[in-house]
């Protein structure tokens, strides 16, 4: 099925011509993504929830969280639709190499991988929560902790 996208995330405080070979953004890309159609919102929902796991992407979470927070939020550009899984995830590859990252000091995109995969932390026993099981006090205290977090953020 073509129901694929890939998408870029771009941060809204940092504008400027910003060119990668035929890619000409108003604003600083930060971040490269593909999935279905409404896989491009699931980072906003994350920061705006709290939501997200402290062992995957810290660096976009926080940059997206920071952008909500002073009401600037980012531009999410579908750069194509319409594709089958594969070509997504080769155009994904494509523009993580063009553009660069900023963890391989080549360009200002937070991704963590060349592209085209699942992060590989997250997976089977490299999970830093396989095998693990919480208790019922350590359920309550994250639960409660969740909650002051989260009616904290309704109040920004």
């Amino acid at each position: 099925m073509n129901n694929y996208i890939t998408y870029i995330y771009l941060d809204t405080t940092r504008p400027g011509q910003f060119k990668y070979g035929h890619y000409l953004f108003d604003y600083e890309p930060f971040y490269v993504g593909e999935g279905v159609y409404t896989r491009r919102l699931d980072h906003l929902q994350e920061a705006k929830n709290n939501s997200h796991p402290k062992y995957a992407n810290k660096h976009k979470f926080y940059r997206i969280k920071k952008l909500l927070t002073s009401g600037t939020p980012p531009i999410i550009k579908i750069i194509a639709d319409n594709l089958n899984k594969s070509a997504a995830q080769q155009l994904e590859i494509n523009l993580i190499a063009l553009i660069g990252r900023r963890d391989l000091e080549n360009g200002p995109l937070l991704n963590l991988t060349v592209g085209g995969d699942v992060n590989p932390v997250l997976c089977g026993n490299k999970n830093p929560m396989y095998g693990k099981t919480w208790n019922a006090a350590r359920r309550l205290s994250h639960s409660q902790k969740i909650k002051t977090l989260n009616a904290s953020l309704t109040k920004l």
